[in-house]
């Protein structure tokens, strides 16, 4: 790693811990009905989704040996779900997302983080 890679990617693992958080947050007073229902708390969710996807996807590029420590692969796949295939996004899958695999991941790169 060069000089500032290291400061490039505690950014992104930042970002991620961030978004993950606030799109956990958005969805913690909703159960998967209510949420559904909520066209304010599913935007909010799948733009913090697209932000953590897109924070994934740069470490994937520029950090390859971090892609499966990290489980970026999904968060970039649900990315790009959302942004290319926004028509037909499930939101029942979204609510899970933000539910059981953004803390996980927020997890993840605070471990990661922490050890930079």
């Amino acid at each position: 790693m060069t000089q500032e890679e290291p400061s490039d990617l505690a950014r992104l693992l930042r970002d991620i811990i961030f978004w993950a958080g606030r799109g956990t947050a958005h969805v913690s007073a909703h159960s998967e009905a209510t949420f559904v229902d909520d066209p304010q708390a599913a935007d909010a969710v799948c733009w913090c989704i697209t932000c953590v996807g897109e924070a994934a996807g740069s470490i994937q590029r520029r950090w390859p040996e971090l892609k499966s420590e990290l489980d970026l692969a999904d968060a970039y796949a649900m990315r790009n779900r959302i942004t290319h295939g926004y028509f037909a996004v499930d939101l029942g899958i979204v609510w899970n997302v933000a539910k059981n695999y953004l803390p996980r991941l927020a997890a993840a790169a605070s471990g990661k983080l922490a050890a930079i």
